[in-house]
């Protein structure tokens, strides 16, 4: 297992292994807990101790513990190999075989220890007479009461000579008389107590490698508490598990028995207590345990002991509730029983959680082990649990839904069609798309009638369907319900009529998309569903037409407001408001406000476990963390986007996704590695989705253009519907102009380009500051090629206002870049320069490194003397500020005070101080009202 994580405690294990030669006795405790690496890192210093002497000893767990077993095991190959006094060798011999063979002196074991301790330290002293020595003891935890003595009487009598005594144990399975020993005999700051604690996310990934995606790197984190050992068990688990109990449930069988190996040698009855822990669950209840092992409480009470004696149980502070060491032992201790103990056991505690009216949520886990079939008080438990845990433990409720159907009989009529409804939604939740459709599918085929019941598993079946990219079959489903019955009337109908709409945008049909949402937005009125109501009036705004501005505008700020009103339980049920609302708000130029939705949704369906949500909300947080110029956090949220969206088969994320990669790749970087992301993605691939498949062949297409090669995007224009583009929202068509009319001037087409840039300007809506900057850029691009500089520069720096007031870094430093090539077209070197060193500082802030590198050459072609941009801001160009410098710089322009940016950019108010001051002294300004102006002149 490569050392991972663990660079400080090596460093200064390696500090102490240095300072070795000229000293006496130096101790390093090595503490951690199972699995986090402590003789891995033992290991990895003992490849680093060139030119001393190496004795290595283990604790043994096993009884009988040989007595002094664990010096033995390290000295014994050294004083075989050295000379040492005869008299002192027969002193030795009644422990140390090496010595064995001489005449001993009559001293047995029990007899003076202390001449005994003394002979050992005497000849530490001669073995490191010549050479340092560094004597591992490791897992001191299990070392025998004879080493434990001889241990203490080391650290009170240090020899004085050069060694490193390095004792590795784990703090709570340390035997008391051990830890008194170390506690006792080790002075105040004479020893190092070096701790391992648990790996972050950046560190398990490291481990992890590079096959595992971000996502999945993530849930394994997660799952492991980020224990090397567990998080490498837990990584065979199929790709599929993502919930921490599915990872628990799915460990295979060679990392069970690994975790049962202090387990198995536990006495028969302690074993018994451990097994019922593991059905109770957590936190542990002693009576419950003693039902669920069919013992008394005291004999219960006593093998738990034992159990946390043994580490496998902890009392947890602050409220003293005991749980498992860890929840894979818990789930390897569960499993090695045998299915029959199991259910007898559930039984008892089922009986007695009855027996004291416990809530179905703690009743039904036990049921659900145990239940009949046709117990229908069981079911009603059952289904009561599981619709309360739906939303936030999917994967909980889908285990009861599941036990709940193995109790119901085939003939249960509707109330088995229902059961399978809930089911159906609990696995989608937890990502089981496939398995969720077939489910839905039986419903509909036993479900003739035009109930809810028959109109809410259309809902959800279409919506899956759209998930899949079957577009067709998600349309003939909705299509098919509401020519039966208009249902205007109710939840599930307006969820249909909202579908009906998504499908029609989707198609660029965005009449039809926003006379559906109407209707959907009738219906959520009538039947007063608040959630649904946001969510018609933020697709109304998605897909209103350019002259509806105002309306949607005022439609937009509602939907917000009454979102943010709205509490989780009420967002939940229909999570996908929270998305519309968001993308309404990006469609506006508003992605502070929809990063903020988004975050929302991320949070929730990261805590309930809802892994069907995540690409939906992480695509378009991609979306506008580029559009805000965090390039780094783009590319990395859209790659677990795609990761998310492949998972559980999401296609419409997926190629969002695959978008939001490109774009980024296509400003920062790393080109080829997004085209090969998307290299399956061709013309007709997705006709049943061709929006959002065209999509991603545009930004293909631009970002090969990125990397210098001639493109004419007659293909990428016609899969998006023809030059007025179609295919795409009316907000995002001035963008694309623009790059339509950049490539055109590329390949010498000048009245091609002067077409798209008119387009351009058609389109762009003043309201939209965005759409209104590429429009400009556009025109300044047409000037610049007709060889008016002047004019060019000038239109530039309009669309850098646009840009800026929209909050996008990127363009804006686009915009300035061009202004800059105008007005050294015009002979102006002075304005260029500051044109380009604005634009400079701009990517280097967003982490636009192929823009940088362009930049640069500019403005070393007019005689600036740069750094050569590098791959981040510690290269960049003299004077530029850093990303989080230009984060802090434009709050501080925004009027916010320190503490405002501190708790906005979660860092300290010194931390602030510290970056504003490096602001001043870059950008040459002597305090913050200068900064305010210098910051208002950059883009005016």
């Amino acid at each position: 297992m490569p050392l991972v994580g663990r660079d400080n405690q090596l460093r200064q294990l390696t500090r102490l292994l240095d300072d070795l030669p000229g000293g006496r006795l130096s101790v390093a405790e090595v503490v951690g807990e199972p699995g986090l690496g402590k003789t891995r890192l033992l290991e990895e210093l003992r490849e680093r101790a060139d030119g001393v002497l190496l004795g290595w000893g283990r604790g043994v767990e096993f009884e009988p513990r040989p007595a002094f077993g664990m010096f033995v095991e390290a000295l014994d190959p050294l004083l075989a190999d050295h000379p040492l006094p005869a008299a002192l060798r027969a002193r030795l011999a009644s422990v140390f075989p090496a010595c064995a063979g001489r005449a001993a002196d009559g001293l047995g074991l029990d007899a003076e220890r202390f001449q005994l301790h003394r002979a050992v330290i005497r000849a530490l002293e001669l073995l490191a007479e010549h050479r340092p020595l560094v004597l591992v003891l490791d897992d001191v935890h299990w070392c025998d009461p004879a080493s434990a003595e001889l241990l203490a009487q080391l650290l009170r009598h240090r020899p004085r000579r050069p060694i490193l005594l390095i004792t590795a144990y784990r703090p709570r399975q340390l035997p008391s008389a051990v830890a008194a020993v170390l506690t006792r005999a080790v002075p105040a700051g004479s020893s190092r107590r070096i701790e391992l604690g648990p790996l972050d996310l950046t560190e398990a990934r490291r481990l992890l490698g590079p096959a595992v995606g971000g996502l999945r790197a993530a849930a394994l984190h997660q799952a492991s508490g980020g224990n090397p050992l567990y998080l490498q068990a837990l990584a065979r688990a199929p790709e599929s598990a993502l919930h921490p109990h599915q990872l628990a449930e799915q460990v295979p069988a060679p990392a069970k028995s690994a975790l049962l190996a202090e387990f198995t040698r536990l006495p028969e009855q302690v074993r018994l207590v451990a097994k019922a822990a593991a059905v109770i669950g957590e936190p542990i209840e002693p009576e419950l345990v003693a039902a669920a092992a069919g013992l008394g409480l005291p004999e219960t009470l006593a093998a738990a002991q034992q159990l946390v004696a043994a580490d496998l149980l902890r009392a947890n502070e602050p409220d003293r509730s005991v749980t498992f060491r860890h929840p894979l032992l818990r789930a390897a201790v569960y499993e090695s029983a045998s299915p029959l103990w199991q259910a007898t056991a559930h039984r008892r505690v089922a009986e007695l959680l009855r027996a004291r009216g416990a809530p179905p949520t703690q009743l039904a886990p036990h049921l659900a082990r145990c239940g009949k079939v046709g117990d229908t008080s069981a079911i009603q438990v059952l289904t009561t649990a599981a619709e309360n845990l739906q939303l936030h433990a999917p994967a909980a409720a889908a285990s009861l839904h599941r036990a709940a159907l193995r109790l119901t009989t085939a003939d249960a009529g509707e109330d088995r069609l229902r059961l399978q409804l809930g089911y159906a939604t609990s696995i989608a939740l937890t990502g089981n798309v496939e398995e969720a459709l077939s489910v839905l599918h039986d419903i509909l085929a036993h479900t003739p009638g035009d109930d809810d019941l028959r109109q809410t598993a259309v809902g959800r079946c279409a919506l899956l369907h759209r998930w899949r990219g079957q577009l067709a079959d998600s349309d003939t489903l909705v299509r098919r319900e509401l020519d039966r019955a208009p249902m205007t009337d109710t939840p599930a109908g307006a969820v249909l009529w909202l579908t009906r709409g998504l499908i029609e945008f989707r198609r660029g049909g965005y009449k039809s998309a926003l006379a559906a949402t109407r209707l959907a937005w009738a219906a959520a009125i009538w039947c007063r569903d608040p959630s649904l109501q946001i969510a018609a009036r933020a697709m109304a705004v998605l897909f209103a037409p350019p002259d509806g501005g105002d309306e949607a505008i005022a439609n937009l700020d509602m939907a917000a407001t009454a979102l943010d009103q709205l509490p989780d339980e009420q967002v939940l049920p229909l999570w996908n408001t929270l998305m519309w609302v968001a993308m309404a708000e990006q469609s506006h130029d508003r992605h502070t406000d929809a990063l903020r939705h988004l975050d929302r949704g991320l949070h929730l369906a990261r805590q309930r476990h809802q892994h069907l949500l995540l690409s939906e909300f992480l695509t378009p947080r991609a979306v506008s963390l580029a559009a805000l110029g965090k390039l780094p956090e783009a590319a990395t949220t859209a790659r677990d986007a795609i990761e998310a969206a492949r998972l559980v088969g999401a296609l419409p994320p997926y190629l969002i996704g695959l978008t939001a990669l490109l774009t980024t790749a296509r400003w920062r970087g790393q080109i080829e590695t997004a085209l090969a992301e998307s290299e399956d993605v061709h013309p007709g691939a997705y006709d049943s989705d061709f929006q959002l498949g065209a999509w991603v062949l545009f930004s293909r297409t631009a970002a090969r253009f990125a990397l210098g090669e001639p493109v004419d995007f007659r293909a990428e224009v016609e899969a998006l519907g023809g030059p007025e583009l179609p295919g795409l929202l009316h907000a995002y068509r001035p963008e694309h102009y623009e790059t339509l009319t950049e490539a055109a001037l590329a390949r010498g087409a000048l009245t091609e380009a002067g077409e798209w840039a008119e387009r351009a300007s058609r389109v762009a809506d003043r309201n939209r500051p965005r759409g209104w900057g590429f429009a400009h850029l556009a025109r300044a691009r047409m000037q610049l090629a007709t060889a008016d500089g002047p004019a060019a520069a000038r239109t530039a720096t309009t669309a850098a206002r646009g840009f800026h007031s929209a909050g996008d870094v990127v363009q804006t430093g686009r915009a300035r870049l061009l202004a800059g090539l105008g007005w050294d077209a015009a002979g102006e070197r002075e304005q260029a320069l500051a044109e380009l060193d604005r634009a400079a500082a701009l990517f280097t802030g967003s982490g636009a490194e192929l823009l940088l590198k362009e930049t640069t050459r500019h403005q070393r072609r007019l005689g600036r003397r740069c750094a050569p941009p590098g791959p981040g801001p510690a290269h960049s160009a003299p004077g530029a500020l850093t990303r989080r410098e230009s984060e802090v710089a434009a709050l501080a322009g925004e009027g916010l005070t320190n503490k405002a940016i501190a708790t906005r950019l979660f860092l300290s108010e010194r931390t602030v101080e510290t970056h504003l001051a490096r602001v001043y002294r870059k950008l040459g300004v002597p305090r913050r009202s200068a900064l305010v102006a210098h910051l208002h002149r950059s883009v005016g």
